[in-house]
């Protein structure tokens, strides 16, 4: 047993390091960290509920992973964690089948599930969200139908989504490096 625990802490430092080599190819490859994937309405858009503010009503942080993401060997049980104004962490489970990014969006919605019980106008709300996930922020800011090739629980995660969405007046999305979500939720 004790021979298990080793490896497993070894595993995990070999983790940790990945996830820092990572997250500077990304810098390198991708958006800068002030990057918003989602664009404020226009002035003139009689459709806007009310004009884009600098100070959102809601932020929300959050993070999804899964217990296996190694397609050869299936999903593996979806979790998160998510913060909303800097207030308490709470965890959430979605069961087996997800891969990281259809955890990470199942994890946005029940963020946004959480706004919407708490406020008693939320089609007024602007809502930002932050996460280390470029897949769940596009989605949160794309109207595209995902494709046949995603799995189930991915297109799913995506239906949440978009229900979710549409109770409120503005989502913002803003990626963050791995490093801040980890700091955040230990994860």
């Amino acid at each position: 047993m004790r021979d298990k625990l080793q490896q497993i802490e070894v595993l995990r430092k070999q983790r940790r390091l990945l996830d820092e080599k990572i997250v500077k190819l990304e810098r390198q490859l991708f958006l800068p960290s002030s990057f918003v994937a989602a664009k404020p309405p226009p002035e003139n858009d009689p459709n806007s509920i009310k004009k884009w503010k600098n100070s959102p009503d809601f932020i929300i942080e959050f993070d999804g992973g899964t217990s296996c993401n190694v397609p050869s060997r299936g999903f593996g049980k979806g979790y998160g964690s998510f913060q909303i104004n800097n207030g308490p962490i709470r965890r959430v489970e979605f069961g087996m089948g997800h891969s990281c990014n259809s955890a990470e969006i199942r994890t946005l919605v029940s963020a946004l599930e959480a706004v919407r019980e708490s406020c008693d106008s939320c089609h007024n709300a602007s809502v930002l969200a932050r996460g280390d996930s470029r897949i769940a922020l596009k989605w949160a800011s794309c109207k595209s139908e995902p494709k046949e090739k995603h799995s189930e629980n991915f297109r799913e995660a995506i239906k949440l989504l978009r229900e979710q969405i549409v109770h409120f007046g503005q989502i913002r999305t803003e990626w963050r490096d791995r490093s801040h979500s980890v700091r955040i939720f230990g994860h």
